[in-house]
């Protein structure tokens, strides 16, 4: 079969398929849910550990947490056990433990909650089969990473890496195969001697030097008000291509590359200036709405989404948040585009040039830093040239550029 003919079945099949339907989320009563109810319902949130855990845990949990200390083993015993209740209600059998690799991927390692207890009497062993998820298991885990940097000689000793929990990052559960859950657990990876192995942990270095310089300085300016902590706040925008799955079975370049290396520019592409903000394709559409019911359910609201310039390029726009959860939300976000994409044979490209002659994609990283109340010392307000906090922070930031 030719080339033309590949491809014209293959543009008949896109043309005559079925558009998969989402049934929106219902209450036990058949009634529709809200999208309150919905936001953040599939996260372990402080919301939820507040409600499951002793007032008292649950204060020193904060405590400790607040000021970066080591969490005591009674309060790490008590989140777990909280933790376990809660993942069995949504049909878990696996925790992931979930990190960022300096590859620019998502590594994942998965582990059963189920486990075996044997028993020796003389002459016969009982196994008593148990769900268990430990503090330490939680807290950290020690997996033999050799491969990570790969194409060394390493001491035996040396393999060990190091995954330990991200407290900043809500754990969460996402649906698995056949009918199961699987409980993610965000951790930042580091090697035997330290050294960061992940984006993660970078982040959190580089972030708490810069809150740190970023209190000092609103301490001198504020005299009669001592500020303790402030957090840094992006918003990312995620920039993407659609295409068909059929015609991008077809194209090996697009497979391996993620761009086009043959072909030409169609007569009409981006010239006209039609796309941008444009009527939205029902096939997007209909994608769309699975998104962003599903990235609710992670507490991940997308706030915009519209038409970008080029034909089959769309953009989605997250809301600011703290900027180890902002991270994760994007990363995580950009995962759901794949998952959904594919259930209504759609594949998404994220390669910043993937066809020649028309705009590429990008991420946009809109960020500010807000005190612990609330206030974003970035913000203009009605009359910049008197507000001093945002033209300190403007130039101490130009300055750091």
């Amino acid at each position: 079969m030719s080339t033309y003919e590949l491809h014209k079945n293959a543009l008949v099949k896109v043309a005559m398929g079925k558009k998969q339907e989402i049934k929106y989320p219902c209450k036990a009563n058949s009634s529709p849910k809200y999208p309150l109810e919905i936001y953040s319902e599939n996260m372990f949130t402080l919301k939820t550990m507040a409600k499951a855990l002793p007032k008292p845990i649950f204060l020193s949990f904060l405590k400790q947490w607040s000021r970066w200390q080591n969490l005591d083993k009674m309060t790490v015993d008590s989140i777990v056990h909280t933790v376990h209740v809660w993942v069995m209600d949504h049909r878990v059998m696996h925790y992931m433990h979930w990190f960022q690799l300096q590859t620019g991927t998502m590594a994942e390692k998965h582990n059963m909650f189920l486990s075996l207890l044997s028993s020796y009497t003389p002459g016969s062993e009982e196994v008593t089969q148990v769900d268990q998820l430990s503090g330490l298991q939680l807290l950290q885990s020690e997996p033999d990473a050799s491969s990570f940097p790969s194409g060394r000689m390493h001491m035996t000793f040396q393999v060990h890496r190091y995954m330990i929990w991200d407290m900043l990052s809500s754990m969460f559960v996402q649906c698995g195969p056949n009918g199961t859950s699987i409980l993610y657990i965000p951790l930042v990876f580091i090697s035997y001697n330290g050294d960061t192995l992940d984006e993660k942990t970078g982040l959190l270095q580089s972030n708490e030097v810069l809150l740190h310089a970023a209190v000092e300085l609103v301490n001198l300016l504020e005299l009669d008000m001592h500020m303790a902590h402030m957090y840094m706040t992006p918003g990312t925008e995620q920039e993407f291509f659609l295409v068909e799955c059929m015609m991008y079975a077809l194209q090996p370049d697009l497979k391996i590359m993620g761009c086009m290396l043959v072909g030409q520019l169609p007569p009409w592409h981006q010239q006209l200036e039609d796309h941008y903000f444009g009527h939205i394709p029902s096939c997007m559409m209909y994608m769309i709405s699975e998104l962003e019911l599903e990235c609710l359910c992670l507490g991940i609201p997308i706030k915009t989404h519209h038409n970008e310039v080029v034909p089959a390029q769309f953009k989605v726009t997250l809301i600011f948040k703290e900027a180890s959860v902002a991270m994760d939300h994007n990363l995580l976000t950009m995962d759901m585009l794949h998952k959904v994409a594919h259930h209504h044979n759609l594949h998404v490209l994220y390669h910043e040039k993937p066809f020649k002659g028309i705009n590429g994609s990008g991420k946009h990283c809109n960020w500010a830093v807000a005190t612990n109340c609330g206030k974003n010392l970035l913000d203009l307000t009605v009359c910049p040239k008197t507000n001093f906090y945002f033209l300190v922070f403007l130039l101490a930031v130009l300055c750091v550029l």
